[in-house]
């Protein structure tokens, strides 16, 4: 959209920065065209805006002059409107991003938990099984006593039969 000060016009542009920068001004003068009263109003209730108007006369168009400060004020407003919407953005996204890295400070505090009590579990099961093993042993050993008992019993009675 351009600025044909009367009225607006679509065009094409072959950079964007050069559309962008038009289209600022279109969408202005859009406005200004739609807001006649409110325009008038600010004529009207700027302070020195005519007698600044008288002074640029000499050097130019004083109409001209008092729109485009008209128009530099809407473009003003705006701009501070575009600035305060994106600190909103901004501080929504820092928030959601605090929030982020909150559940994640939880959910690996969880993790870390769980792997901890997986980590007894499997110490638990070691040790029970180094218990069984023991057992085990002690039982061989056992046994392999009451062999070697039974082995010297039986060669004792041979040799008493014999």
């Amino acid at each position: 959209m351009v600025d044909q000060i009367d009225h607006v016009d679509i065009v094409v542009f072959e950079d964007v920065g050069s559309a962008e920068r038009a289209h600022a001004q279109g969408v202005a003068r859009l406005l200004a065209l739609s807001l006649p009263d409110q325009r008038r109003y600010l004529q009207k209730q700027l302070p020195g805006l005519k007698a600044l108007g008288l002074q640029y006369a000499a050097r130019g168009d004083a109409p001209r002059l008092q729109a485009d400060l008209i128009d530099s004020m809407r473009l003003t407003a705006s701009k501070a409107e575009k600035i305060q919407a994106l600190q909103d953005q901004l501080t929504i996204a820092v928030a959601s991003k605090q929030d982020l890295n909150d559940a994640l400070e939880e959910s690996l505090c969880a993790r870390d938990e769980e792997m901890e009590e997986q980590r007894s579990r499997v110490k638990a099961l070691r040790a029970g099984l180094e218990d069984g093993k023991r057992s085990d042993e002690a039982k061989d050993a056992e046994a392999r006593e009451l062999q070697e008992k039974l082995a010297a019993e039986a060669a004792s009675r041979l040799e008493a039969e014999g």
